[in-house]
Parts: C-alpha cells; structure tokens; sequence
C-alpha cells in the first residue's frame, strides 16, 4: 500500500482478498469490514459500473448473507 496507496484498484484488490479471506475463517465481522473499504475505495476510484466495483459489492453481500445464516 506505500507504493501505490490506499486510492488504488490494485490495493482494493488486496484488501478485498483479506475480507475474503476472513470470511473463509467464519470471522465475518472483519471480512465486511474489509470489503466494505475495498468497496469505498472502487467506487472513488473505478466508478459504481466497474467489474471490480460490482465483483466487491457482490462479494460483501455474500458475506453479510453468510454472517446472517
């Protein structure tokens, strides 16, 4: 992230792998908290249409629905 910084796609990337990666241990919370700023990010930086954006938003909204199960 000090290369790029936190307004990049690339780094939207990685902190979005994180929260799927805290999804994946069952700690949703975190992982919402993630992809909720990669999502922050994609918005500011790619726009509401981007693949990414849409790929973020979907992926928070399989963990929110997974958190509620």
């Amino acid at each position: 992230m000090a290369t790029l910084g936190e307004m990049h796609a690339s780094t939207a990337e990685t902190i979005s792998s994180m929260g799927a990666s805290y999804s994946f241990k069952g700690q949703h919370d975190q992982a919402i908290e993630f992809h909720e700023r990669a999502l922050r990010i994609c918005h500011a930086v790619l726009g509401p249409f981007h693949p990414q954006t849409q790929q973020t938003e979907e992926s928070l909204a399989n963990v929110k629905s997974n958190a509620a199960q």
